[in-house]
C-alpha cells in the first residue's frame, strides 16, 4: 500500500475514535442506507480500506458486530501494520463474549513497533479488562469516599405554610429547611464465578454499600447494605444468543440516626438480551421490608410490608462518544398503614460522554466520563394521613436532574463529582420541597 494511502487510513482511523460532529447527527434509517452502499462498495473493490474502515464504523453504530470484524481483518489482509485495526477488532470480539480472540489481537497490537501512546494507553486498559474476564473467578470493585452538601439536607418543606389535621397551620422553625454536610463513602463489589458448564452459565454476587454521616444534623445519619446473588443462565445460547435469565435473592439491612431502621429480605429476576444494537433487561423484584421503631423515629414500623418493583432497562450507543442508558419502573409498596401503602411509576435517562484528556506537562493522557441525567418519579398514595390532612390522599411528583463527572487518574485511582437538584410537587405543601447537591472525592477501581 503506497504511503499516501497508509496516511490516509491512519488519519481516519484517528478521526473516529475522537468522534465525527457529522455522524452524532446521523440516524438509524440513513445509516442503514449508508451500510447497504458501503457494503456494495467493498465487495467490488475490498482493497478500498478508507470504504472498508467507515463500513466497519457503520456496521458497529447498528450493533452488527460480525461485519464490521469482517471489514476490519480485510484491512489486515491488505495491510497487517495497523495497530489502531487490532484495537478495534479486539473490543469487537470483546462485545460477542470472545475473550481469547480479543487477547490476541490486541496481544498483536501492543507488540507492533511504534504504537501511538494513546494507543498503547487503551490497548493496556483492553487487556487489563480481558484478563479479568477470562479468569474463573472475576472480580470487580468500584468505590467512593468524599463530602456532600445539601442545602435541604433534613427534607423539610419549601413553605412554612403547611397542613395539620386538615387545618392551615406555620411550621415550627426548628423543622424549617437546613443545609447541612456530610462526610459519605459508597461501593459495589462484583463477583462472577464460571459455573464449567461450557455454556456460560455463572454466578453472580453483586454488594453495595453506603454511609453518610451528617456534620449538624445526626438524626439523617445513614447506613446501608446489600447482597444481590444468583445464577446467570443462557436461555438458547445456539438460536439466541446473548439471551440470559438471572434469578437472584435479595438481603439488606439498614440503619438511620444510628439505629437499626429496615431489614428486608426478597428475590427478584432478569431477562438480558442484546438486540439492534442495544443492551435490554426486563426485571421483576419481590422484597418483604421491615423497619423497626426507634427513639429518632417511633413510628416507623407503620411502614412495613411488601414493595414490588417492575422495570424496563436499555442502553446503548447513540453517536460518537455518547452512550445512552434508560430505565422505566413501576412498583406497588404494601404498608402496615395504609396512608404509607403507595403505587410509583417513572423513568430515568442518562447520557454518558466520553472524551480524552491530554496534558503534555504531566505525560497524562485519558479518558473522563461525563453523565447528564433526568429522572421522573409521580407516586400516589391509597389514604390520606389523618394527622395532616384527613381529605386527601398524598401525591407526588418528583423531578430530579444532574450530572457526573468521572475523572480516572490511573487505573485504580480517580476523583468523582456530582452535582444534582431534586424537585418535589405534592398536592399537600407538607411534602413539597427543593434540594440542591454537590459531592466529589477520590474514586477506587479494580
Amino acid at each position: 500500500m503506497s504511503p499516501k494511502r497508509s496516511s490516509c487510513v491512519l488519519a481516519g482511523l484517528f478521526a473516529a475514535l475522537l468522534g465525527n460532529a457529522a455522524a452524532a447527527q446521523t440516524g438509524p434509517h440513513a445509516l442503514k442506507q449508508e451500510f447497504d452502499i458501503l457494503f456494495a462498495q467493498t465487495l467490488r473493490n475490498p482493497a478500498d480500506l478508507d470504504a472498508s474502515f467507515r463500513f466497519a464504523e457503520v456496521a458497529t453504530k447498528l450493533g452488527d458486530y460480525e461485519a464490521a470484524i469482517g471489514a476490519l481483518e480485510r484491512m489486515l489482509f491488505y495491510n497487517p501494520n495497523l495497530p489502531r485495526v487490532r484495537l478495534e477488532l479486539g473490543i469487537l470480539y470483546m462485545k460477542l463474549g470472545s475473550f481469547e480472540m480479543a487477547k490476541s489481537y490486541l496481544n498483536t497490537a501492543i507488540s507492533a513497533p511504534d504504537v501511538p501512546p494513546d494507543v498503547r494507553d487503551r490497548l493496556n486498559t483492553f487487556l487489563v479488562e480481558v484478563d479479568r474476564r477470562l479468569e474463573v473467578n472475576q472480580f470487580s470493585f468500584f468505590g467512593q469516599m468524599g463530602l456532600r452538601y445539601q442545602t435541604n439536607a433534613n427534607a423539610s418543606p419549601s413553605t412554612m405554610l403547611v397542613k395539620a389535621l386538615g387545618q392551615d397551620a406555620f411550621l415550627d422553625r426548628q423543622y424549617a429547611q437546613k443545609p447541612d454536610w456530610n462526610s459519605f463513602a459508597l461501593g459495589g463489589f462484583r463477583w462472577v464465578a464460571d459455573l464449567g458448564t461450557q455454556r456460560g452459565d455463572t454466578w453472580e454476587t453483586n454488594v453495595y454499600f453506603y454511609g453518610a454521616r451528617q456534620f449538624d444534623l445526626g438524626r439523617f445519619n445513614l447506613a446501608l447494605a446489600e447482597i444481590q446473588s444468583g445464577p446467570r443462565l443462557p436461555v438458547a445460547p445456539e438460536t439466541l444468543p446473548g439471551l440470559t435469565f438471572r434469578p437472584y435473592a435479595i438481603a439488606n439491612v439498614v440503619s438511620l440516626a444510628n439505629a437499626p431502621y429496615q431489614t428486608t429480605g426478597g428475590a427478584g429476576a432478569a431477562l438480558n438480551w442484546r438486540l439492534w444494537g442495544a443492551d435490554m433487561e426486563v426485571s421483576l423484584e419481590w422484597r418483604n421490608r421491615n423497619y423497626r421503631n426507634s427513639r429518632t423515629y417511633p413510628l416507623s414500623s407503620e411502614q412495613s410490608g411488601d414493595l414490588v418493583l417492575a422495570a424496563f432497562s436499555t442502553a446503548g450507543v447513540l453517536a460518537p462518544g455518547w452512550r445512552w442508558q434508560t430505565r422505566a419502573f413501576y412498583g406497588n409498596a404494601n404498608a402496615k398503614a395504609n396512608y404509607y401503602t403507595y403505587q410509583q411509576g417513572g423513568f430515568e435517562i442518562l447520557l454518558p460522554y466520553e472524551f480524552d484528556v491530554e496534558v503534555a506537562a504531566w505525560g497524562y493522557a485519558k479518558r473522563w466520563t461525563l453523565t447528564p441525567s433526568f429522572g421522573f418519579a409521580y407516586t400516589q398514595y391509597d389514604a390520606p394521613n389523618w394527622l395532616i390532612d384527613p381529605y386527601r390522599a398524598r401525591v407526588d411528583k418528583e423531578w430530579r436532574v444532574g450530572a457526573i463527572l468521572d475523572m480516572p487518574i490511573n487505573k485504580w485511582l480517580g476523583i468523582g463529582l456530582q452535582v444534582s437538584y431534586l424537585r418535589d410537587v405534592a398536592n399537600i405543601p407538607n411534602y413539597s420541597l427543593r434540594d440542591f447537591v454537590v459531592s466529589g472525592g477520590p474514586t477506587f477501581r479494580f
